[in-house]
């Protein structure tokens, strides 16, 4: 499965984008639009292509697609979160270390809004407004199956970062 993010535009921390699958018809193979993307422009990815896999979030409590940003140790920081105690909405889930500073733990996630989420993750959903998505949830519901049923099938993920 071919996952392509095309970086539309900045407006000061937000980076807005869409989202496209390769998807075959009887013209061939072409990219579908499958929905919209935020991420912070304080902690983008970098341009490039990287590989999904999915895996268990122990902060979720279930399994999510993360981005594997180093082929080499293909392990992400994820099995070293730590929940805190008391999480409000806007807080960033990944907390680790002595000090409850922020892991990168970069994944495509759901979500509305992108501040205070520095962990390097996207988020998917419908634009409503500069900054805001909407039906996150759903949205990212029908996206991981996909992703999960193309894994289920031994085939790799691979997302490609362009602008």
């Amino acid at each position: 499965m071919y996952i392509e993010i095309k970086r539309i535009r900045q407006y000061g921390e937000i980076i807005e984008g869409q989202l496209f699958i390769d998807a075959f018809s009887d013209h061939g193979k072409h990219m579908q639009y499958i929905c919209d993307t935020l991420e912070n422009g304080l902690t983008p990815l970098p341009l490039g292509k990287y590989q999904i896999q999915v895996q268990k979030c122990h902060f979720r409590s279930r399994k999510m697609p993360l981005v594997i940003t180093d082929p080499d140790n293909p392990a992400p920081p994820c099995k070293h979160c730590v929940k805190p105690e008391h999480v409000n909405n806007n807080s960033s889930p990944h907390k680790g270390g002595a000090k409850g500073e922020a892991l990168f733990c970069p994944m495509i996630t759901m979500g509305n809004g992108i501040h205070n989420r520095h962990d390097g993750s996207i988020l998917v959903g419908q634009q409503g407004a500069r900054g805001l998505l909407l039906h996150p949830k759903t949205t990212f519901d029908l996206l991981y199956e996909r992703i999960r049923k193309s894994a289920s099938r031994g085939n790799t993920t691979t997302l490609n970062i362009t602008e």
